[in-house]
């Protein structure tokens, strides 16, 4: 009988380290937040483009988040995982196909002198600010994601026994 509670407890301590690591629980701890803003139309740049956060701004971000070690990252709320599409749509960006705009609100936890590398000098944040696009970077030991709520279907994929 102990042994069937220990296989249990086990098990239920592998499921929830799942879980967490698929997103699909809230999560806190130390790392970073950024803020970054379409920029104003007298930042002395003619060209719409040129003013606004793209998809593929935020795109960077969280993947240059991924490769400096951030366990958990959100966009405006989003928490991205596996699946997660970050896609134009027109004026608005998607993330998990729902809509967000700027100011767009990028929280990562991970160690965050190891995350602050995104705002090096020659870093994604300092290009965006070449085109007047305001950026916000702060550390914090007090950074709260909120789990992943869509579906997630695999079409394609199959397990291997």
């Amino acid at each position: 009988k102990e042994s069937n509670e220990e296989t249990e407890k086990l098990v239920d301590q592998e499921l929830e380290q799942a879980k967490t690591l698929l997103g699909l629980t809230d999560v806190k701890g130390q790392g970073v937040s950024i803020t970054v803003t379409d920029a104003v139309a007298s930042s002395g740049s003619l060209v719409t483009e040129d003013l606004l956060v793209h998809n593929t701004d935020i795109l960077s971000i969280v993947n240059e988040l991924k490769n400096a070690g951030a366990e958990a990252i959100e966009v405006n709320g989003k928490r991205i995982v596996g699946t997660t599409a970050i896609e134009c749509d027109g004026n608005v960006i998607t993330v998990n196909g729902e809509k967000v705009s700027s100011p767009f609100t990028i929280n990562a936890i991970g160690f965050p002198e190891l995350l602050a590398t995104l705002n090096r000098a020659g870093g994604y944040l300092s290009l965006l600010e070449d085109y007047n696009i305001k950026t916000e970077f702060k550390k914090s030991d007090k950074i709260s994601i909120q789990k992943y709520t869509g579906i997630m279907n695999f079409r394609y994929a199959r397990s291997v026994s």
